[in-house]
């Protein structure tokens, strides 16, 4: 059994962005071992596909975490959408409920990183390979929720936060941020010898489009409609169109309901 994750923990203040701040330091060496970076604004933040994810200590919680890997990113697949669930079990703890509460108030995943209540989006993730060395390779995963409200400069259209389903005095910066590392240690020891096999049917009944109507975008065009059959044992969206199923990487496309 491979050892549990004990990470080192930084801070900061102000940071453009939690990750590359990460990426950063694994590049000249600073940091050299599993790391969690908790920052209280983030003025240039970004999410998947170029999109700024901006955030204040007042309504959010914003950290990165670096962890070395010793497997193939292709047996890694997956992992960024098991990420999603762990999350949400790391808020269920810091708030004294279970997951299936949350799953019962709305909470939900959209593929392939976004954390929803409802048709509002209250989180995303973003996954980021770094190699500081030929032999040595990290992930860095970067997590953004909205808390109390949305920022008043956020993005993102029909954005919603974890207190439109929870109490506000359960909404803990630091809490919450200790519970979802507790839960990320156990992902990196779920996937140090297994795979995505052992959450693919939890993560497609969490699925915010499961078995509806649905459009692959890419850089703002529909390249393809279909029925969302959920994910398979790698993580790639299966896709009933009308030629037959189409399995989708993530890559720079997204998902949306059909209107």
């Amino acid at each position: 059994m491979p050892m549990r994750t004990n990470w080192q923990i930084q801070h900061l203040a102000t940071s453009p962005s939690s990750n590359d701040a990460l990426a950063h330091g694994l590049r000249n060496q600073s940091i050299n071992q599993a790391t969690a970076l908790l920052v209280d604004e983030q003025t240039a933040g970004k999410g998947r596909m170029g999109r700024s994810w901006l955030s204040d200590p007042h309504t959010s919680l914003t950290f990165s975490v670096a962890h070395p890997i010793y497997r193939s990113f292709a047996e890694l697949s997956g992992l960024s959408l098991a990420c999603g669930l762990k999350i949400w079990q790391g808020i269920a703890k810091a708030c004294s409920i279970s997951k299936e509460e949350l799953y019962a108030r709305g909470c939900r995943l959209k593929w392939p990183n976004d954390l929803y209540i409802h048709n509002q989006k209250v989180g995303g993730i973003l996954i980021e390979a770094v190699s500081p060395q030929a032999n040595q390779h990290w992930l860095v995963i970067g997590i953004g929720l909205n808390l109390l409200g949305t920022p008043q400069h956020s993005s993102i259209n029909q954005a919603g936060s974890l207190s439109d389903i929870l109490d506000p005095r359960y909404l803990v910066r630091e809490n919450l941020f200790r519970a979802i590392l507790d839960e990320l240690a156990d992902l990196f020891q779920d996937f140090a010898q297994g795979d995505f096999s052992q959450f693919q049917a939890e993560w497609n009944r969490w699925h915010l489009f499961q078995n509806l109507e649905c459009q692959i975008v890419q850089e703002g065009q529909v390249i393809d409609t279909g029925i969302a059959l959920g994910v398979d044992t790698q993580g790639q969206l299966e896709l009933k169109t009308s030629t037959g199923i189409r399995k989708i990487m993530a890559g720079d496309v997204s998902l949306r309901k059909q209107a």
